[in-house]
């Protein structure tokens, strides 16, 4: 559909891209969580306002963070002591969300912006897996916790990137998001945060054509 439709949704001040990357996650609550890395995947608006300022959104409609390194203990204090049935080697939480960022951005004459500015997310998907190895088997046993948590989430965001080219084209950047939102339901101090590495690719957009002059 983007790449259909892309050249009707780019216009004067307005640049439609693709939008993907990667994020390195964690989640605060817990004792020694350990960063884990996802694919981002999305698409991408960024609206002129003003000389060098615009809003820069879109939607992330692959948006994954997950924490790996939790403890048994402190998974039980939640409410998931049946993952005893076995002993594990790694324990994880999962969580899969529609994310739509919207940041003021500020472009510079060396073509680096910065951007400030928030998050809402629709919490799709939640799994907390556990990891272990019987008869040389790697083996994931999950259990989908999604009516544990908040289906709703905001946050905060700010980063810095480049513009590979004048005006419309590639840009790239390192975003930082910092989630607002208790994930759990009943047990507080819990919430994302997660370093994201992008490129925002335009779509549709024509180069201008070139007069040609006719000599009759």
């Amino acid at each position: 559909m983007a790449l259909i439709f892309g050249d009707k949704l780019n216009g004067d001040g307005i640049e439609f891209g693709l939008d993907f990357g990667l994020n390195n996650s964690t989640l605060s609550g817990f004792s020694s969580p350990e960063n884990m890395t996802n694919w981002n995947l999305g698409f991408s608006f960024d609206i002129r306002v003003k000389n060098q300022w615009s809003i820069s959104t879109g939607t992330r409609v692959k948006n994954t963070m997950e924490v790996g390194g939790l403890s048994l203990d402190e998974l039980s204090g939640l409410g998931y002591s049946f993952l005893t049935q076995h002993e594990a080697d790694d324990y994880s939480q999962r969580l899969a969300q529609i994310q739509v960022p919207v940041l003021i951005r500020r472009r510079t004459a060396s073509r680096l912006y910065f951007e400030l500015g928030g998050s809402g997310a629709l919490n799709m998907t939640s799994v907390v897996a556990k990891h272990y190895e019987e008869d040389g088997r790697d083996i994931q046993e999950s259990l989908n916790n999604v009516d544990d948590i908040r289906r709703i989430e905001f946050g905060v965001s700010g980063g810095i990137g480049y513009d590979f080219s004048e005006g419309k084209g590639l840009v790239g950047g390192v975003r930082y998001y910092q989630s607002l939102t208790n994930l759990y339901i009943d047990y507080e101090g819990y919430s994302w945060s997660m370093f994201d590495v992008y490129i925002q690719v335009p779509i549709g957009i024509k180069a201008p054509k070139s007069s040609e002059s006719s000599d009759e």
